[in-house]
């Protein structure tokens, strides 16, 4: 909560990507000694990095960025889109380790790197700020955007 949601998530999403290569680097090597250990390894990290960003904050979010009159609708299309994801993953991912093997864990990686990629531009920073002012600064990165929050007056 310190770090703030913006940093947490992109930080989150970006560890797990990089787990994804150490997962596929111990799959692939399954025949060596140290092929488990790194595999394991890779998905002991990615499940805490889940932990600390992905998982929790997008259930946060729409409270913080959504008018009070606007809130339950985002939480609902928040948690749609969720499950949703779930869904995708659970019938795609045999499909796709028949298809990619020991690489069936790269394409959730881009998936991932495009997420944090997403997340640097576009997510407002939501920590100390209140709604009005984060909604005024969510979107895209420009030189018109109050990246500063200079006119925010919490309290």
């Amino acid at each position: 909560h310190r770090a703030g949601r913006r940093p947490l998530l992109i930080g989150s999403t970006s560890a797990m990507a990089v787990c994804t290569v150490v997962i596929t680097a111990g799959m692939g090597n399954l025949d060596q000694d140290w092929g488990v250990s790194v595999a394991s390894t890779g998905i002991v990290l990615f499940v805490a990095s889940f932990g600390l960003g992905a998982g929790p904050i997008p259930w946060i979010l729409p409270s913080e960025l959504f008018a009070q009159e606007y809130r339950a609708t985002a939480q609902g299309v928040a948690a749609l889109a969720n499950w949703f994801a779930n869904f995708v993953v659970a019938t795609t991912f045999l499909n796709l380790a028949r298809m990619l093997g020991y690489l069936s864990f790269l394409p959730f990686g881009a998936i991932l790197v495009a997420y944090s990629v997403y997340a640097a531009l576009v997510l407002p920073e939501t920590k100390g700020h209140n709604q009005p002012v984060v909604a005024a600064n969510a979107g895209p990165a420009s030189p018109e955007r109050n990246v500063t929050f200079a006119d925010d007056v919490v309290g």
